[in-house]
Formats: structure tokens, C-alpha cells, sequence
């Protein structure tokens, strides 16, 4: 038995409620605009209700197999219903995966304040110099693996908790660490002349 026919008489939440969505500035209720432009209303009780609701379907004799192959299943009908919906839900996750692994990230943070330092001094310094870069690529190489990896399977397959987005920006702070490094080692080099 699927879970969209048992959905509405079904569902055993007991006193649990949900966040409505929101009036848009056209005093509609619309998803598509909540979750693009105000993700975390949704958010914020994504694990109450997939606690509190969804592992609750789960019927008595039902094998966890069963139950992820129903859900699975629920899951791919609720996309094919309303394939907009979806991407909303995908662009405003993705909106906040970025957003937190930059914003809320303090290494990331202080990462990006030394490199803004280090590329202003030097500005000041005009010493017209290209800084060795050796290792930036490997490096980038690497987060942008990790990042690849592991951001897209957050948005598609659940919603950016704090704890998948820490996991997805793990490495992203290495990126303007080894470009801060390479413009003090190009600042700090001494100029070897050649000889004509």
C-alpha cells in the first residue's frame, strides 16, 4: 500500500501542527514564494514532522525496507505531482546551503577577512607581482570534490540542517587559506633578477 492513499486518514500526528505558509505580497498562500524566499518556515519543522509524522506511517509488521520502499515511493509521487514545488524547494535549499556555508561559517569568515587583507596590502604595496600559486590547484581541486559531493545529496534528498551544511563546508575555508598564503609568499619572495 502506498503512502498517498493512507495520507489523509491515516497520518497518525497526534497533536503535532505545521507552520502555515505564509500570505505572499498578493495575500495568497504560496509555496513556491515561502520556499524561495523564506525557506526556513519550512525548515524549522522539517525533522518535527519527519519524527513526529512520517516514521510514524510505518505500520506495525512493516520491514524498514518496506518502509523506505514506500516512502520512496510517496516521495517520487509528491515530485511528479507538482514538479514546480520541488524546485522551489531545491532553489530555496540550495539558497540556504550556500548562504549558511559561507555566512555562518566563522573559519570561512575569518578565512575570506585575511585574504581581503592580504590582497589589499598588496594593492597598497603595487608590487605589480603575480604571487606563487603552487598548491592552489590541488587544493581547489579537492574542496570543490568534497563540495560537489556532498552539497547536491543534501538538497535533493533531505533540507540543509546545520549538520549537513558543517559537513558540506568542511574544506570550503582551504580555498582563500591557500590564496592568502600565496599572496604572502608572493609579497614576501624576494625579486631574483635575471641576467641579460
Amino acid at each position: 500500500m502506498r503512502f498517498g492513499s493512507c495520507a489523509r486518514p491515516g497520518l497518525r500526528a497526534g497533536s503535532f501542527s505545521l507552520v502555515r505558509t505564509p500570505l505572499n505580497s498578493s495575500g495568497q498562500r504560496s509555496f513556491v514564494s515561502a520556499a524561495l524566499g523564506y525557506f526556513d518556515i519550512y525548515a524549522r519543522g522539517y525533522d518535527d514532522f519527519l519524527h513526529g509524522v512520517i516514521d510514524k506511517q510505518q505500520q506495525p509488521d512493516e520491514s524498514w525496507v518496506a518502509f523506505n520502499r514506500r516512502m520512496m515511493a510517496f516521495s517520487l509521487d509528491a515530485v511528479m505531482i507538482s514538479p514546480p514545488r520541488w524546485a522551489a524547494w531545491i532553489a530555496g535549499a540550495t539558497a540556504r546551503l550556500t548562504g549558511h556555508m559561507i555566512v555562518t561559517n566563522a573559519i570561512m569568515l575569518l578565512a575570506l577577512g585575511a585574504l581581503a587583507a592580504g590582497l589589499l596590502f598588496a594593492l597598497v604595496r603595487r608590487t605589480g607581482r603575480i604571487p606563487a600559486c603552487v598548491g592552489v590547484g590541488g587544493v581547489l581541486l579537492v574542496a570543490g570534490a568534497w563540495v560537489g559531493a556532498t552539497a547536491p545529496l543534501t538538497v535533493l534528498t533531505t533540507f540543509p540542517a546545520t549538520r549537513y551544511i558543517d559537513t558540506a563546508a568542511t574544506l570550503l575555508p582551504a580555498v582563500p587559506i591557500v590564496l592568502t598564503i600565496a599572496i604572502v609568499r608572493g609579497l614576501t619572495t624576494p625579486q631574483t633578477v635575471g641576467r641579460g
